[in-house]
């Protein structure tokens, strides 16, 4: 599996492709760095976005098997830049539970091109975060997008 490191708004992060798809993105510097074309376009995409210039992410993304989490991930895709929905909201779009979509959120294995992020808690209330630096990171990502006209409470 191909990797590409780099520094970020929110620390470093690594990139890993599968097959021409993105796999994972983790918090940290990988040991094996084998940047692809792909992960370079990836990494390019991602580095607009922290610096403002981009608000929709064009990375392809590996598929998954349970069908009920490749649904969620992709209405996750879906909410725009700047903007935020419920776990409840997602949940009835789905047509689970809200507790079935924070929990998928937080398996989430791409953060930032899946805006698990951009999921809030019911009455507006910022809910964890599962990448490094937690509540604090969805905070800086929620800030970069525009999408934090108050503060918001902290559960």
């Amino acid at each position: 599996m191909s990797q590409l490191s780099f520094h970020s708004l929110v620390g470093d992060l690594t990139l890993f492709e599968n097959e021409g798809s993105l796999a994972a993105v983790e918090w940290g510097w990988g040991a094996d760095q084998s940047p692809s074309f792909f992960l370079k376009r990836a990494k390019n995409q991602l580095e607009e976005y922290f610096l403002g210039k981009r608000t929709v992410l064009n990375i392809k993304t590996v598929s998954f098997e349970s069908p009920l989490k490749q649904n969620i991930y992709d209405t996750m895709k879906n909410i725009p830049f700047g903007k935020t929905m419920t776990y409840g909201q997602l949940a009835k779009l789905v047509s689970t539970g809200p507790r079935v979509v924070g929990r998928i959120c937080g398996q989430n294995p791409m953060p930032i091109v899946i805006p698990c992020h951009r999921v809030i808690g019911a009455n507006g209330k910022l809910t964890g975060y599962s990448g490094d630096g937690g509540i604090e990171t969805k905070i800086n990502l929620l800030t970069l997008e525009g999408a934090l006209p108050h503060k918001l409470p902290i559960e």
